[in-house]
C-alpha cells in the first residue's frame, strides 16, 4: 500500500544560544520494533509486559519503554485502545535551539465503520504532561511526523512543545478508538556539528515514571 506522509508541529523556544545555521540534524533515538518478531498485525503474540510495566528488554533494542499492555506483531508493536506506551527518558540536552521531530509508522486495526483513528502522542518533561497534537490514521501503514518545526508540516497551530531546558523528556503514544500497531519510530534533533553526541538515553539523572 502507498504510505501517507503526515506532519504535525509547533513553534520551537531556543534551547542553547547557537545559530540554527550552524546546526544538522542528528537522529539521537530509535527504536524500530523489529524485535517483535511473534505474531503479526491481525494476529498479534501474547503480552510482552513485566509485572512492574516494563516492556520484557529482548522485545527492544533500547531498554526502558513501558505500558499497561502491549503485544508483539511481526516487527511492530501492538496497543489496545487508550494505553500509552511510553518511551525510555530522553536526554536530549544537545539541542542548539529546543526543536525536536518524532515520527513513526502506525497502522489502526478494524477502522470499519470510523474509516480512520486517532493516533495521540504526549510530553512527559518531569511532572508535567503535554497531551499534544492527534492525526487521523487508517487502516493501513502510515507514515507520522509531529514536530516543532514548522517547515516540516502542513498543520502548523498543534500544541507539540519544545524540548525543555533541562534537556529532558518522555515520549506516550496511545490511539483513542481502536487497537494500533507502531513501528520504526526515531528522535530527530539540530546539534552542534562540531559536538560529540552520545546515546539520548544516556541519562545519569534521578527520574522515574510509572506506567498507567
Amino acid at each position: 500500500m502507498i504510505k501517507k506522509l503526515l506532519t504535525i508541529a509547533a513553534l520551537a523556544l531556543p534551547l542553547m544560544a547557537v545559530n540554527a545555521q550552524e546546526s544538522v540534524e542528528k537522529v539521537v533515538f530509535e527504536e524500530d520494533f523489529s524485535l517483535m518478531t511473534k505474531g503479526e498485525v491481525g494476529a498479534p503474540a501474547d503480552d510482552i509486559i513485566c509485572e512492574d510495566g516494563a516492556i520484557k528488554p529482548e522485545y527492544t533494542h533500547k531498554p526502558g519503554w513501558t505500558a499497561a499492555s502491549a503485544q508483539s506483531a511481526g516487527g511492530s508493536i501492538r496497543l489496545e485502545t487508550g494505553v500509552y506506551l511510553y518511551s525510555p527518558v530522553l536526554a536530549l540536552s544537545a539541542s542548539v535551539d529546543g526543536e525536536i521531530t518524532v515520527e513513526f509508522d502506525v497502522y489502526a486495526e478494524n477502522t470499519a465503520g470510523r474509516g480512520a483513528d486517532f493516533v495521540y502522542i504526549q510530553q512527559v518533561m518531569g511532572s508535567e504532561q503535554n497531551q499534544i497534537a492527534h492525526m487521523f490514521v487508517a487502516e493501513e501503514w502510515t507514515h507520522v511526523v509531529f514536530s516543532t518545526n514548522k517547515d516540516k508540516t502542513c498543520e502548523p497551530n498543534k500544541n507539540f512543545a519544545s524540548i525543555p531546558s533541562n534537556g529532558v523528556m518522555q515520549l506516550g503514544f496511545k490511539s483513542a478508538w481502536n487497537a494500533i500497531y507502531i513501528k520504526n519510530l526515531k528522535v530527530t534533533i539540530n546539534v552542534d556539528p562540531n559536538a560529540e553526541v552520545g546515546e539520548s538515553t544516556d541519562f545519569a539523572g534521578t527520574y522515574t515514571f510509572k506506567a498507567t
